[in-house]
């Protein structure tokens, strides 16, 4: 299997659900409340890993701090032509979309030299009671059994599991702490060591990625003001 197949398999999802409010501070639960260890950091984004989940496939986390305030940052992860954009999305289709800002999404990801991945997954997007204050968020969790039966020359995926939460730091809010955090097993004969070294360099990508953009939207803001 390519880089390419291995490492972007788990990392885009359509965000066309509406958000629900929680309280000021999320708390995580599950394999996302860890144990985690560092592992590395570059490129002002620091890896987490949990290897302590019922899979072969370690839990990895992400930090980072963005120079863009939490209300500029979330409308990017929330985007959903950018999630589009992804060459490698064969299929999506949204199965239920609720009133709470919940809802079910199914998704196919093609892969160069190995057979579709799928699986369907329940979302929540959530923001905090007052704007600007707490953090926002984004949620899935696997729910395989919401969508589609499995299908012939398509590969179910294992664990579809993650969230991003979007913290206001700063004397004024006008920084972002991004908490990526991300288990994924595709469900493949190849040796779990080499998923998880490709799923690490996915995972850096696409917060890499969410950097440049909120980079990109900053310096817009700022010749706007202009």
């Amino acid at each position: 299997m390519s880089r390419r197949a291995l490492s972007l398999f788990p990392f885009v999802f359509v965000f066309l659900f509406s958000t629900s409010v929680f309280g000021q501070v999320y708390k995580y639960s599950g394999w996302q409340k860890g144990p985690w260890e560092k592992y590395e950091s570059k490129d002002r984004m620091t890896m987490y890993l949990n290897d302590e989940v019922e899979s072969g496939i370690e839990g990895i986390r992400i930090d980072t701090v963005i120079d863009l305030a939490v209300e500029h940052v979330f409308p990017i992860i929330v985007d959903a032509k950018r999630a589009a954009s992804y060459s490698f999305v064969r299929e999506f289709k949204i199965l239920k979309k609720n009133k709470d800002g919940t809802g079910y999404l199914y998704q196919r990801l093609r892969a160069s030299g190995v057979d579709d991945r799928d699986f369907t997954v329940y979302m929540r997007q959530l923001i905090p009671k007052v704007k600007g204050k707490g953090s926002y968020g984004w949620l899935w969790t696997q729910a395989n059994d919401k969508g589609p039966k499995p299908k012939e020359g398509v590969v179910r995926a294992k664990i579809v599991s993650g969230s991003y939460i979007l913290t206001p730091v700063g004397s004024k809010g006008q920084k972002t702490r991004v908490s990526y955090r991300l288990w994924f097993d595709p469900n493949t004969w190849i040796p779990d060591f080499i998923i998880n070294i490709k799923t690490r360099s996915g995972a850096f990508e696409t917060v890499q990625r969410l950097r440049k953009d909120a980079a990109t939207k900053k310096k817009k803001m700022q010749n706007a003001k202009k």
